[in-house]
């Protein structure tokens, strides 16, 4: 420190001194009312501080407010979309617990399958080698070099394609009959993320692409069911078969054969063997006499070429008895159209019963119950399909039971007619007799006519004619 320094440390330290005297004196000169106004000022200058600095606060406070009334209106609105996401797939999660799923194609066998899934798969191929399964820059320059920028760009495109192709295949190979639309989405999402790694370079995977790959997987899903319907249809023929041989064995080796039946029962394959014709009650209440006489072969051959009538106990139906067959013949075919139709229906109410709360409903939507839901409409629909049967099957096999075949289409177009009109159940059983004899009647009249018009009468006179006068 210098001579200079020493000199102003002591000029500093006699102004220090003199400033303190000045404020001492004039601090003696305050009176008390002044040095509370003093004290009072100091006291406003620092609240206006701290009010402006808590209006500061208030500001932020309600930007903040704004803020996350906003967020909650936007987590709102996401929330009311998922919701009815998850109604939807409550609904396919509901069809794949009965084991449902919806055909997009149905088609007729397993090889138009395969043949419908190579076509697919050529196009993806054709999309691929004619650069539209992807869009992508032509323009991309890398290190300065268009050239470089198309090879990265080729590149990149041939790297997204494999990993979705690959992936696609290794979902597609799982799908079931309880993960179809799962795997749907899995498919899409996959397509959606390398769309997103490769968003920087501006490319993507269209969505022509992404909708055959869809169509893909569908059909290799119905084509694996198709086959397994066939399996199983190929192995229940099989059974028939062996069923039939080991019928046909037993009617070869048997002695006589008794048929106790109130409907009308396939009779050609006893053709040259002692039949015994009865009724049902006759199997049981005569069925010591009915053994006896087939054991002592006291039974006519019969002859397919001529049906044997039917043994009542006068040897003779009575019109009464034939009324009863005739009709129990219609009964017997439309029972499994009630059954099956009656069980689906019963389920559709039971799944809107589950699944829907009939006091909350109004009464115009109490009467749509049973296919409120849309699984439930599903059973409902099938159900009313089948019931929409019953009644030309009755009419058409009662018909069918009094004049053959040709009386079958007859009575289907009559028990159609008194479905869709106001006779009913009823109109159904006119329908039926009515075209069993009106057949009769046309059989009578073409055994008149001459020989070639004789044999046509079958293909083209008994529909032609009998459908009009049934109309």
């Amino acid at each position: 420190m210098g001579i200079s320094d020493v000199f102003k440390t002591k000029q500093f330290k006699t102004d220090i001194e003199r400033l303190t005297a000045e404020n001492d004196y004039l601090n003696a000169l305050l009176t008390p009312e002044m040095k509370t106004a003093v004290s009072i000022n100091a006291e406003i200058q620092r609240l206006i501080a701290e009010k402006e600095s808590i209006q500061v606060e208030i500001e932020n406070q309600r930007e903040q407010k704004q803020k996350i009334i906003q967020e909650i209106f936007s987590l709102n609105s996401e929330i009311r979309e998922k919701r009815k996401s998850i109604i939807f797939l409550d609904d396919e999660i509901l069809y794949q617990d009965f084991g449902l799923y919806t055909p997009v194609y149905n088609l007729m066998n397993s090889e138009i399958y395969k043949d419908k899934i190579a076509v697919v798969r050529e196009k993806q191929k054709a999309m691929i080698k004619n650069n539209t399964a992807a869009t992508f820059p032509n323009n991309f320059t890398y290190n300065n070099s268009l050239a470089q920028g198309k090879k990265l760009v080729a590149d990149n495109v041939k790297q997204i394609l494999r990993a979705f192709n690959n992936e696609c295949e290794a979902i597609i190979d799982k799908v079931k009959f309880n993960n179809v639309e799962s795997i749907r989405k899995r498919i899409i999402k996959s397509c959606e993320d390398l769309n997103k790694l490769n968003s920087k370079m501006q490319i993507s995977i269209t969505p022509s692409y992404l909708d055959l790959k869809l169509q893909e997987m569908n059909l290799c899903y119905e084509y694996a069911m198709k086959k397994q319907e066939e399996k199983e249809e190929q192995k229940r023929i099989r059974e028939e078969q062996r069923e039939a041989q080991k019928l046909q064995k037993e009617i070869e080796e048997a002695h006589c054969i008794i048929v106790a039946a109130d409907a009308q029962v396939p009779m050609d394959r006893f053709d040259g063997k002692k039949v015994i014709e009865c009724q049902v009650s006759d199997g049981i209440s005569k069925a010591e006499e009915l053994l006896e006489r087939a054991i002592s072969g006291n039974a006519p051959v019969y002859k397919a070429a001529q049906a044997v009538k039917k043994e009542g106990s006068s040897g003779k139906q009575s019109i009464g008895h034939q009324i009863y067959t005739q009709l129990m013949n219609g009964v017997s075919h439309m029972l499994p159209f009630v059954v099956g139709g009656g069980i689906l229906i019963a389920i559709a109410f039971l799944i809107d019963g589950f699944g829907v709360d009939i006091n909350a409903l109004s009464e115009e939507e109490r009467g749509n119950f049973g296919s409120i839901t849309s699984a439930a409409a599903l059973f409902k629909g099938i159900g009313d399909a089948a019931f929409g049967f019953m009644l030309p099957v009755l009419a058409g096999f009662i018909a069918m039971a009094i004049g053959d075949r040709p009386a079958l289409a007859l009575g289907f177009v009559g028990g159609m007619l008194a479905s869709g009109g106001k006779s009913g159940f009823l109109g159904a059983l006119v329908a039926g007799f009515a075209a069993g004899y009106l057949i009769l009647l046309l059989r009578k009249i073409c055994e008149k006519m001459p020989e070639a018009i004789e044999k046509l009468a079958p293909v083209l006179i008994y529909p032609v004619v009998g459908i009009f006068i049934m109309g």
